[in-house]
């Protein structure tokens, strides 16, 4: 059976971002916390000191995301998750976006840059004060399972 896929779009400097899986912000190479924002359509959501910030596709919520403590998406659910890498506080939580929603991710930074890695692969840096946005791209790609190999089951056999 073949599951179209949600993914996520993006610009940096001008270079389209397309991700299956995941977009991560953060500190990958420079060892330390850096300072990151974002919004969901206009609205101020968190703002965290933090190893960086891993925005998720449902097909892309098991992987980097899981290991941060972000929920588990269903594959055809319409949306995507933003889980915050070891923030500095105890009140964190992450949290889910419908398709439609528009995420602005800010290195709130003023001095350091944090690099944007997209499906593991390092494709530039964020500067100072800078902004991402972040949408969805339906049927990015397509994943194919057989039928007694669905999602769920899949899912159970790995991680239970």
């Amino acid at each position: 059976m073949a599951h179209p896929l949600l993914g996520l779009a993006s610009r940096l400097n001008g270079t389209p971002l397309r991700a299956v899986n995941d977009i991560v912000i953060g500190r990958g190479r420079d060892a330390g916390i850096c300072r990151v924002a974002y919004s969901i359509n206009g609205v101020p959501m968190f703002d965290a000191r933090c190893d960086g910030l891993v925005v998720a596709t449902p097909a892309g919520s098991t992987a980097y995301n899981l290991a941060a403590g972000g929920p588990v998406l269903g594959i055809g659910l319409g949306g995507y998750v933003l889980s915050y890498l070891a923030p500095h506080t105890l009140t964190m939580r992450s949290l889910v976006a419908g398709s439609a929603d528009v995420a602005h991710v800010t290195n709130r930074s003023a001095r350091d840059a944090v690099d944007i890695v997209v499906d593991g692969e390092h494709m530039g840096s964020l500067q100072p004060l800078g902004e991402l946005e972040i949408l969805t791209e339906p049927g990015l790609a397509t994943l194919a399972l057989l039928p007694e190999n669905d999602f769920y089951r899949h899912f159970k056999e790995r991680f239970a």
